[in-house]
């Protein structure tokens, strides 16, 4: 098992109270290298579990959401039977999340990584100075950026940035429970990636051939005025 992230979106482990920093660092091997602290993010920093240490992983994220419990035996007997074995025979099967695997795809987000970083990392000092308390970048903050580069229009508009926000983050929020102005909302870098992936695929109506380019045109310009 090698993407904690797919695997805690596809099981609904977030919450308001349980963020994908705090998954990693809970369910991170032992063993493993610390990255420094600016790359605990899902995404960035993914170990490769074996079946045991997968196990550990789901008894430490356990402990860590507690389920107003005390042994962690009946803990993680919690877990797994509210969120994990509901989700035993799901597949994940948005069409986006599979283009996002494809090496072409993939090749641009890597070749635009440290661009990507430098934007994500500098809002998220940004919002850490606010009273919000968010922790990573807004959608307020992502449609202002949009703004900046002239990127929005009749086909990206805030509320369709707002819909592709709500597609990808791992958690369920009623749309009518946030604005296209919320500073509160936490994503995870490699959802940052998925949403811009999802910008691209909304604004362009490119086929899957055409994406790698569009995409890479996008995130040029994007970073071009927000960088």
């Amino acid at each position: 098992m090698s993407s904690m992230a797919l695997f805690a979106r596809t099981c609904h482990l977030t919450s308001d109270s349980c963020s994908f920093l705090q998954i990693q660092l809970s369910s991170v091997q032992p063993d493993l290298i610390y990255p420094v602290e600016e790359e605990w993010n899902l995404g960035i920093f993914d170990a490769r579990y074996n079946f045991p240490g997968f196990m550990e992983a789901l008894a430490r994220i356990a402990h860590l959401k507690k389920f107003g419990m005390f042994a962690i035996c009946d803990q993680l007997n919690k877990l797994l039977h509210t969120q994990i074995l509901p989700y035993a025979t799901g597949d994940d099967v948005d069409s986006t999340r599979e283009l996002l695997q494809r090496p072409s795809v993939k090749n641009i987000l890597f070749n635009q990584r440290s661009g990507i970083r430098k934007f994500y990392h500098k809002r998220l000092n940004l919002e850490n100075d606010v009273s919000t308390n968010a922790r990573s970048m807004t959608l307020y903050a992502y449609i202002a950026a949009l703004r900046a580069a002239d990127q929005l229009d009749e086909e990206l508009t805030p509320q369709s940035v707002k819909e592709i926000w709500l597609a990808t983050i791992s958690y369920e929020v009623p749309p009518d429970l946030i604005s296209e102005d919320d500073k509160k909302m936490e994503i995870a870098l490699c959802e940052f990636e998925e949403i811009i992936v999802r910008s691209v695929l909304h604004k362009s109506k490119v086929n899957e051939d055409g994406l790698p380019q569009q995409l890479d045109l996008f995130i040029k310009r994007f970073l071009r005025y927000n960088v």
